[in-house]
Formats: structure tokens, C-alpha cells, sequence
């Protein structure tokens, strides 16, 4: 029976593969669907932990209403990260909840600049859905960005390295991109999970 080979790949091809993955350069998948992570927080085998849902800092957040907003999730997004473009048309998609959008500049200086414009626009939530939905970017103000920085050292501290990253009210996290339908099964999973 023929094995098939397998070849080492050097770190320095490993990280700048990872740095491209990471800038959005290149994007992963998993066949033909983007690279998702279901597995309560693995990535590569390593298991992140649960989060303490209720002790996130949600007035550093941009809380965006669906529907009702009956069902709460956070997620940790880039303004530059194309996915989490495509996650914002999921959750129009999902409707009935409230997303709490931790602005989470990683993938470069342009991701910070673009994230305070939007913290200090008028309207931050209309402002978010502007951008990431219309490309459209508010104009520069003056205001507190510190919250920035304290999301930065938050995703830090929970080690979140991939955008979007969304974390389910009982604490598990999602990394990458999820279909309306595939987090609405998850969200009523958990629902059915706390009426038990």
C-alpha cells in the first residue's frame, strides 16, 4: 500500500503563511467553505477556554439590534477582515439578536484609524453597519478611543487571534466565518440547554 509522503514545512514558510492568513491577504477554508471554528474554541488542538459572557466590558462594544434582539452574542471584528464584511450580512440574515461588535484592529495601523473613525462617529452602530456594509467610513473625530486599546488587551487575554470571533452567551467561541443558519442552531441549542 503506498503511503503518501509527507514533507516538513519550514517555519519561516509556516509564518508567512500565517502573517498573509492574518493581514487578509489570503483567507483559510476548509473545502469549499471558509475555515469556521464549532469545536468549543479549537484551533490547531488547542483548546482557548470559555469566556465569563457576563464579564465582558459591553460598554466597549457597539451593540447592533436584529430583529428583537431577543438572543445576545459578542464578536471581536477588524474593519478591514472580509469575513467579518460577510458574517455582518449573516447576522441581517439571522435576525431576533444583539451583537455586541468589539472593535479588534489587528490586521494592521489602516484596521486601528478606521476603527476609531467609526468609535467616534455620532452613531457608532450606524456608522459600523456603513462601513461594513456600504464602504462607507465616517468622517475623522476627536473622542475617546481608549476602548480600542482595551479590546486589543482583552482579545490578547483570551487569546483571540482570528477575526471574526464570535463568543455564545454560555462562553463557547466561534473563529471565522458562520452561516446565519449554522449559529441560529447553535443559539437555540443553547436556549434548549439553559431551560433544562
Amino acid at each position: 500500500m503506498h503511503q503518501p509522503s509527507r514533507k516538513i514545512v519550514p517555519p519561516l514558510v509556516l509564518a508567512w503563511v500565517l502573517a498573509l492568513v492574518l493581514t487578509g491577504w489570503i483567507e483559510a477554508h476548509a473545502g469549499d467553505e471558509p475555515w469556521s471554528d464549532l469545536d468549543e474554541g479549537r484551533r490547531d488542538g488547542m483548546d482557548v477556554g470559555r469566556v465569563d459572557f457576563a464579564r465582558l466590558p459591553f460598554d466597549r462594544a457597539i451593540a447592533l439590534v436584529y430583529g428583537t434582539g431577543s438572543r445576545t452574542i459578542v464578536s471581536f471584528v477588524d474593519p478591514n477582515c472580509s469575513y467579518c464584511k460577510e458574517s455582518m450580512r449573516e447576522l441581517d440574515a439571522l435576525g431576533d439578536v444583539t451583537v455586541y461588535v468589539f472593535l479588534y484592529p489587528i490586521l494592521g495601523e489602516d484596521s486601528r484609524e478606521k476603527s476609531e473613525r467609526i468609535w467616534c462617529a455620532p452613531d457608532r452602530a450606524r456608522a459600523w453597519r456603513a462601513w461594513m456594509l456600504e464602504g462607507r467610513l465616517p468622517a475623522p473625530a476627536a473622542c475617546d478611543a481608549s476602548a480600542i486599546e482595551e479590546n486589543l488587551r482583552l482579545g490578547r487575554e483570551l487569546g483571540i487571534s482570528w477575526v471574526p470571533t464570535i463568543i455564545l452567551p454560555s462562553g463557547k467561541r466561534i473563529s471565522g466565518l458562520i452561516r446565519a443558519d449554522d449559529l441560529g442552531d447553535l443559539l437555540s441549542g443553547e436556549a434548549s440547554g439553559l431551560r433544562r
